[in-house]
């Protein structure tokens, strides 16, 4: 493959390839600084990214802790399954955020808390769960589980102690009843120890009137059965009452691992703005770098260029006036060996000065001819002008014999 060399290439040509030159290079350092700068900003907005979603599911996971504690508290109160499922939900929510949360950290320290948060939202759904199975076994209202069961017992000894007539025993029934209804309010087991007191009396009470030995048995069975009844739904209590301590434990725990997570994962995005912002000047101040060596560059390429053009024009201008203003030497010439319109002139140019050296050569030759033939016509008129010269004298010499004679 021929490798056209830069003298043999015209200047529109060369024009040409300087200026793509200037250009590819302007562009491939614009480029470099482009990509580097798209790459940092890619790669930090990425990061971004990722902090601000941390920070959103961060919150949307203390919003469901939250909304799972406020429905838990609702349902303890109403006792209704709709706030049950409610508490569920929140707490499924909560876990679906933490799961998402686990998969856009890539730090094993950060994963395994937000591991243990997912075991611990599992425990509280569990404990949740738990205590819901309990309440129902109790009975959400009182028409329901335990609590039916107590309300029946009650209402079996009300129509046996109905049946005797006796004040003494309603009163005493009144009692526990009351009793059970301040626990059923308060909690306080000093009601049911109560109860059991008055559960006491009915039988010494019973013996005072003298009532049929089966009578008494049968009210102090369903008494009994009463009380059992009555001590079941206390232990269901002090059982909800744990689960309820140890949920509440759970929550707070999530919650304040939540609120860290939170702050950690705002900083972490505060960071990543600072390191975006930075990115950016960093990107701003190579594309400056990168457009000062493309200008550099561009000027080198065009002070080669210039020169290139101004040293063929300065030798053809020094010829020209040495031609003009020396002693006119024709046989000097310029160089013609470039291919391009500097050498293209200097190459006619020759041609000229050869033409004109030629012509000079010519009536130079022809000069020197003429002067040969002046001189020679010159020589002949003198001897001509002698020989007249010398008749002339013979002419006068013969005259003056004639007049002589």
């Amino acid at each position: 493959m021929k490798v056209t060399k830069l003298s043999d290439m015209s200047l529109s040509l060369k024009l040409r390839l300087a200026f793509i030159a200037i250009l590819l290079i302007t562009l491939i350092c614009c480029g470099i600084g482009v990509m580097n700068s798209v790459k940092a900003n890619k790669s930090v907005t990425t990061m971004l990214d990722v902090n601000m979603a941390q920070v959103q599911l961060a919150s949307k996971s203390k919003s469901a802790v939250l909304a799972s504690n406020m429905a838990a508290a609702t349902f303890f109160l109403d006792k209704k399954e709709d706030s049950a499922n409610s508490c569920l939900t929140s707490v499924r929510d909560l876990e679906d955020s933490l799961k998402k949360l686990s998969g856009l950290i890539s730090e094993d320290a950060k994963k395994a808390k937000i591991s243990k948060l997912l075991e611990q939202s599992r425990e509280y759904r569990t404990l949740f769960e738990e205590s819901v199975v309990l309440l129902k076994e109790k009975g959400l209202t009182q028409a329901d589980g335990l609590q039916n069961k107590l309300r029946t017992d009650v209402r079996t000894v009300e129509a046996e102690i109905e049946k005797q007539g006796l004040a003494e025993l309603t009163v005493l029934m009144l009692q526990c009843r009351r009793y059970e209804k301040n626990y059923l309010m308060e909690f306080d087991k000093k009601n049911i120890a109560q109860v059991e007191t008055n559960i006491k009396q009915f039988e010494g009470t019973m013996g005072q009137f003298g009532l049929p030995k089966d009578f008494q048995q049968k009210i102090m069975g369903l008494l009994n059965e009463y009380d059992k009844s009555l001590n079941a739904i206390v232990n269901i209590d002090d059982k909800i009452r744990g689960k309820r301590q140890e949920f509440a434990k759970v929550s707070d725990d999530i919650s304040a691992a939540m609120d860290k997570f939170e702050r950690s994962a705002m900083e972490d995005a505060s960071h990543g703005k600072g390191a975006l912002i930075s990115a950016l000047d960093k990107g701003s101040r190579v594309l400056g770098i990168l457009f000062v060596v493309a200008l550099i560059a561009g000027l080198f390429f065009t002070i080669v260029f210039v020169n290139t053009i101004s040293a063929a024009l300065g030798r053809m201008v020094n010829l020209f006036a040495d031609i003009a203003q020396g002693e006119g030497d024709l046989t000097k010439r310029l160089d013609d060996g470039a291919r391009d319109e500097l050498g293209q002139s200097a190459k006619w140019f020759n041609i000229f000065a050869g033409k004109i050296e030629e012509i000079v050569a010519n009536v130079r030759a022809s000069a020197e001819q003429l002067l040969s033939v002046i001189t020679e016509v010159s020589s002949g008129a003198q001897q001509i002008a002698d020989g007249a010269q010398q008749q002339s004298a013979s002419f006068e010499e013969l005259s003056s014999s004639v007049q002589t004679n």
